[in-house]
């Protein structure tokens, strides 16, 4: 039984061996998985631009000014943006890229569940503040209304084997990385 990735291996199983069990229940699983899905990024924009011509431009000049601290502006910039989102640096591992994927999510899922005029707002109403305000803005909102920690992303965080029944993101990336593993 799942939904999404779950969903969609449960009915492969009992596709695959149908006398294994007495039946699966897959909701919204995934039916067509796609590798290079910039469809999903069109789709993200697409629904910023029905609050706003500027949520959308300015996600972008967010992210970019994140990528530009991390990458351009040497430990001052990178740490600076470690602070902002409330991240330890011993939490980092050396090459691992996914705090990006971190960030993404503070917009996609609050676009992804619902949460799209919210987040909209917010990026429009702190638009006139400088651009570390705005991030700091989108690092809160992150944090307090969506939940969203980076201790649920990092690589040190996906070695950890205790088991945390109240949190399932390990487990959901473990499945996506691994069953599905061709994305």
């Amino acid at each position: 039984m799942g939904g999404s990735y779950p969903g969609a291996l449960s009915a492969w199983f009992k596709s695959q061996y149908p006398n294994d069990s007495i039946g699966a229940w897959s909701s919204s699983g995934v039916i067509a998985p796609i590798l290079d899905f910039y469809q999903n990024d069109v789709d993200t924009y697409l629904a910023a631009a029905k609050s706003s011509d500027t949520c959308p431009k300015l996600i972008q000049e967010q992210q970019d000014w994140v990528e530009d601290q991390w990458f351009n502006q040497g430990s001052k910039g990178y740490n600076l943006v470690l602070s902002i989102f409330g991240i330890n640096a011993s939490d980092i591992v050396d090459g691992d890229l996914s705090f990006f994927y971190y960030l993404a999510d503070h917009y996609v899922g609050a676009i992804q569940y619902g949460k799209r005029t919210v987040l909209c707002n917010l990026i429009d109403g702190n638009s006139g503040k400088n651009m570390q305000a705005q991030v700091q803005a989108i690092a809160d909102y992150g944090k307090n209304s969506l939940g969203t920690e980076y201790s649920g992303y990092g690589v040190q965080y996906m070695q950890d084997t205790k088991i945390d029944v109240n949190n399932s993101m390990r487990q959901w990336t473990w499945q996506y990385c691994n069953e599905f593993g061709f994305f």
